[in-house]
């Protein structure tokens, strides 16, 4: 019997908790917006489907933290996005360019030379396992509730108005309730859920960022199939894959660990090391455009 279609039974849902705001995504931009709220006295729950935080910075080992200067020297972003910055270096002792390591620049350190600012950007590069660590130290420091293993399944609205998320975990299937939703999933996953116009993007390609352990200590590895700044097929190499599609998620998972494994054994014959081995690959899609809004 060839059924293409079933009907789910109705069902009424628990309501498993009640928060002023609740984040939706537990990257670093989803971090940032749980502890302001939380700072500005908001009850606040974030909410991830995965087990740790950081995303792409620390699952998918992203590990540049952009910089904060315009380039010429001057800063131009402080507060939280400054605070999420030192934070992402804070246990880090010395630099160590194989791995990817580097700390704060010496210039843009208290009482560093404002005329050195102007040859060195104010950033970071970071490991991403530290860096998971101290996010979530962060976040439950500020008195966020967070949900790991949690995936948002709907919204329910009032008129306009989000009241509550539905989500699905160990626990089963449950409703929380809202006054206000942020969506950090990186894929307007709350949005599209909503009903809002948005638009999917079928240009990610193969890439991936991970370590080998050389003779001479870890070395981080970032390589990338050609891809468009703008997201333009025109100007990447491809294969492409959308990002809100699970075929299209999957098969990009998998070319870019074919990836891996191809670098990892021309690196072996290049540099003549049997031994080097590979730790701490991406354990997440490393998608670039998903889904935005329109």
């Amino acid at each position: 019997m060839n059924v293409s279609e079933v009907v789910e039974p109705s069902r009424t849902l628990a309501v498993t908790g009640e928060y002023d705001v609740l984040v939706a995504g537990g990257g670093v931009a989803g971090v940032a917006a749980a502890v302001s709220a939380a700072r500005n006295g908001a009850r606040v729950c974030l909410l991830e489907r995965l087990f740790c935080l950081g995303g792409l910075a620390t699952l998918g080992n992203v590990t540049v933290y952009l910089p904060i200067c315009d380039g010429m020297g001057r800063q131009v972003m402080a507060g939280l996005v400054e605070e999420l910055l030192k934070l992402s270096v804070a246990d880090l002792q010395e630099d160590n360019p194989h791995a990817g390591l580097l700390g704060i620049p010496e210039c843009w350190r208290q009482g560093g030379d404002p005329q050195q600012r102007k040859a060195h950007r104010y950033e970071t590069r970071f490991n991403p396992s530290s860096y998971m660590l101290a996010l979530e130290q962060l976040v439950l420091d500020s008195g966020v509730d967070v949900l790991y293993d949690t995936r948002v399944c709907s919204v329910l609205r009032n008129a306009n108005v989000i009241t509550h998320l539905i989500i699905e975990n160990k626990s089963g299937r449950s409703a929380v309730a809202c006054k206000t939703v942020i969506d950090a999933t990186g894929d307007a996953d709350i949005c599209h859920l909503a009903g809002e116009k948005t638009e999917s993007l079928d240009t990610n390609v193969p890439t991936g960022w991970f370590y080998e352990i050389r003779n001479n200590g870890p070395h981080l590895i970032a390589w990338s199939n050609k891809y468009s700044r703008l997201g333009l097929k025109e100007d990447a190499a491809g294969p492409f894959f959308r990002g809100d599609d699970a075929r299209d998620v999957t098969n990009q998972v998998i070319e870019s660990r074919r990836g891996i494994r191809q670098r990892l054994q021309r690196h072996r014959s290049e540099c003549g090391e049997e031994n080097i081995q590979i730790i701490n690959p991406p354990t997440i899609p490393c998608l670039r455009m998903t889904r935005r809004l329109v």
